[in-house]
């Protein structure tokens, strides 16, 4: 990924439903022990207050934590991957920090 711009594109578009969501087995079940919905963590990706670079895997694909705010103001964080494709953005986990 280029720059922050453009993840915060591909961001901006799974929040909105144009692009495909998969949550990973791990972040659903954070999501059920933080009590985070699905409607939290589509308002922190069309708002995130903090993005941060993580490591590219062997396969191209890219990893991100992405930090903000749920829709009640909680502060949440989540890794996401995005592949080299850019077709769909994965969730890895979810944080609350």
């Amino acid at each position: 990924m280029d720059d922050v711009r453009e993840l915060r594109k591909v961001l901006a578009e799974a929040a909105n439903g144009s692009r495909a969501i998969r949550y990973q087995r791990h972040a659903q079940e954070r999501m059920l022990q933080r009590d985070v919905t699905t409607d939290d963590l589509l308002y922190l990706l069309d708002h995130p207050s903090c993005i941060e670079p993580q490591e590219v895997d062997l396969s191209g694909e890219e990893k991100f934590r992405v930090e903000g705010c749920d829709t009640d103001g909680r502060r949440l964080a989540v890794v996401v991957v995005v592949p080299p494709d850019r077709n769909e953005l994965r969730i890895i986990t979810v944080v609350t920090p």
